[in-house]
């Protein structure tokens, strides 16, 4: 494929659904779930989903037809246009778009894990976050057919910007703290013989094209 056939884009500020982005996952057709995995296992994948309404679903869709077309145009070879891959609509009336990067490639090269900045572009230390966890999503959108020879445009996860992120609670963040009788004030006297560790910090660099993707406004 030529360069022109992958169109790079950014949504901003996005509600992100089903973020599968802290380890591999694939769909285990046995159990009828999805559930993390081996990074070489079968349709082993990174991804994340968005939610849009339906005036940014239709500028999104629009743009993506047009790269589509644009394709179709250059290369005989591809077919009609069926859909967006990994797009549907919800009862509620919005739309859900979703972008993978499969952690094996077409020649069967392990690709790298797609980058998990937070609201300052710094690697997010904790890339476990739960749906609704409000973020920014770069990928590229391809012309491709799926499986029964259907074309349409799969969009291919590049990098996720977390600007606030949601976590679960476990069961003992569900109890009030209280004040008993042993309770007293100052401090701990234990605490003066105590050297308090840093935690072990994370390389705090970002490679300049990531932080460029997120600066760029998105093409609509």
């Amino acid at each position: 494929m030529a360069k022109e056939d992958f169109k790079s884009m950014v949504v901003k500020e996005v509600e992100l659904q089903w973020p599968r982005l802290n380890q591999p996952y694939h769909f285990n057709n046995a159990q009828r779930r999805t559930e993390a995995c081996d990074p070489m296992a079968k349709d082993a994948a990174y991804s994340v989903s968005w939610t849009m309404g339906t005036e940014d679903a239709r500028k999104l869709y629009t743009e993506l037809l047009e790269h589509f077309k644009a394709c179709a145009a250059r290369d005989k070879k591809i077919g009609k246009f069926t859909g967006i891959f990994g797009h549907k609509k919800d009862d509620d009336g919005s739309h859900m778009f979703t972008a993978k990067r499969n952690c094996v490639n077409a020649q069967g090269t392990m690709t790298t894990p797609p980058p998990v900045v937070d609201a300052h572009k710094q690697p997010l230390a904790d890339k476990a976050i739960w749906s609704g966890s409000i973020g920014s999503v770069a990928f590229s959108a391809v012309a491709v057919a799926d499986p029964s020879q259907k074309w349409g445009i799969k969009l291919l996860l590049s990098a996720v910007q977390v600007i606030k992120a949601k976590y679960g609670s476990t069961a003992v963040d569900e109890f009030d703290e209280y004040e008993t009788e042993d309770d007293t004030e100052g401090d701990d006297p234990r605490q003066g013989d105590q050297q308090r560790e840093e935690s072990p910090g994370f390389d705090r660099s970002v490679n300049d094209e990531l932080a460029a993707q997120f600066e760029d406004e998105v093409p609509f």
